[in-house]
Formats: C-alpha cells, sequence, structure tokens
C-alpha cells in the first residue's frame, strides 16, 4: 500500500474509534502525517512513507521524553521485533515494539490503549 493510502485508513480508524475524545486532527495526504489532540491533552502524531516505514507518536506534555514512539525508521536497535521497536516514556533506549506499520492492526491496538487510558502505564513487550 501506498502511504497515502496507509494515511486514510489510519484516518478512518481514528475518526471512528475515538469518536467523541478527539479535540483536533489535522491530515496531510501528501506527506503522510496524521495530528490528532485528544480531549485529554494527548497528541498523537502518525507517519508513513513509501520506504514501508511509519512512526506513531505519543505526546503526552512538552516534558523532555515524556512521549512513547512507535517505529521502525532506525534499524541500530537490538530487539526482538526489530526493525519495529518501541521508545518508552521517560527512556532514551528503544524495546521491542507490539507493532508493524499494518494501519488495520496497529491503529486498533493503539486507539484501544488511548481509549481505555492504558498508554499512561504502557510497557513495551
Amino acid at each position: 500500500m501506498s502511504y497515502e493510502e496507509l494515511i486514510l485508513e489510519a484516518y478512518d480508524i481514528i475518526n471512528r474509534e475515538l469518536r467523541g475524545l478527539i479535540s483536533e486532527i489535522d491530515l496531510d495526504e501528501d506527506t503522510g502525517r496524521l495530528k490528532i489532540k485528544l480531549k485529554s491533552g494527548i497528541t498523537v502524531f502518525i507517519r508513513y512513507n513509501n520506504y514501508n516505514q511509519y512512526s506513531y507518536v505519543v505526546l503526552f506534555s512538552s516534558q523532555t521524553l515524556d512521549r512513547i514512539r512507535f517505529d521502525n525508521f532506525d534499524d541500530k536497535w537490538e530487539v526482538t521485533s526489530k526493525p519495529n521497536h518501541t521508545h518508552p516514556r521517560y527512556q532514551e533506549g528503544a524495546t521491542s515494539s507490539p507493532f508493524s506499520g499494518a494501519p488495520s492492526k496497529d491503529i486498533m491496538n493503539s486507539c484501544n490503549l488511548l481509549r481505555s487510558g492504558d498508554i499512561y502505564s504502557f510497557v513495551s513487550v
């Protein structure tokens, strides 16, 4: 799938699954980027490209490292899910990731974590 198709699929899932929790959503099909601001104060950034790379960032605040990032952009981390990995909240390193870049699965799982509040205590696999 092209990054345009991936980002549109992610957009559709988020609009459906997080209805009522979103305060603002910004879709940029041209660059494969999506920015979602939730009423809780969390901001989520989703990005795909045509090199089968993805990034999902959950930004909790403006504090340094107060985020969780799931991606496969850099292949330097020695984790069992390589090249997919997680940059845990308040940590500089990386751990294994439950995500693979497939919106139908990843975005649904992300929505479940956000909707339930489990994202605040997320610990990677």
